[in-house]
């Protein structure tokens, strides 16, 4: 095969790899449960999606069912999630014999994307989460909530659902069934120039 035939190959495999990833709708859906308790003040949850505010608002005590708004994304492009709290000070943690008695915090429950329940899946929470302190940006251990003013961050390839099974060895399958964006139509139109193109390659 010669190199400008290896070259179409290449390209031809490439059309086929961005034509399906362009079959899966690139949004992003998050739920979470969140476990609240707070000393002298509530503390300030926020999420963003790259530029996107999608919740920026403090929480009282108690626990918090929260459903974000479905975001749309660029396909092919990434993207990065951050979650974060903020509004905690000194007097926020109170102590006796240098024992935590009381202490404002917000504790992930649940947390989905698309479906995915993210902390059922431990190894691909852990391995592509990262958490910073507000206060220095220092790296801090990833954990399941916020017991400091912290932000948990991840960038992830959209759309989200092949990223995440590309990286996950728990959820191996789908969160939903695909949804064609312009019908079979465009999908057996495109599927034979492509099988047409490769037909005609010099091998």
């Amino acid at each position: 095969m010669n190199h400008m035939t290896k070259i179409s190959n290449r390209q031809e495999f490439e059309n086929i790899d961005n034509f399906f990833k362009t079959l899966t709708p690139s949004v992003i859906k998050i739920e979470f449960v969140l476990k609240v308790e707070a000393v002298t003040s509530n503390p300030r949850f926020l999420v963003t999606v790259d530029d996107c505010i999608l919740f920026n608002d403090t929480l009282a005590e108690g626990v918090h069912n929260i459903t974000l708004d479905t975001v749309e994304l660029e396909p092919g492009k990434k993207s990065t999630l951050s979650l974060s709290m903020s509004g905690k000070n000194q007097h926020d943690t109170i102590c006796h014999n240098d024992t935590i008695i009381k202490d404002t915090f917000i504790l992930i429950e649940k947390f989905t994307i698309n479906n995915f329940d993210i902390l059922l899946d431990s190894d691909f929470f852990y391995r592509y989460f990262s958490c910073t302190n507000n206060s220095n940006n220092e790296s801090i251990s990833v954990s399941n909530g916020f017991w400091s003013n912290s932000s948990l961050t991840m960038t992830f390839d959209n759309p989200f659902e092949l990223w995440y099974n590309s990286k996950s060895t728990k959820n191996i399958e789908l969160a939903g069934p695909l949804k064609f964006q312009n019908g079979l139509d465009r999908v057996e139109d495109e599927l034979a120039r492509l099988l047409d193109n490769l037909e005609k390659l010099d091998y």
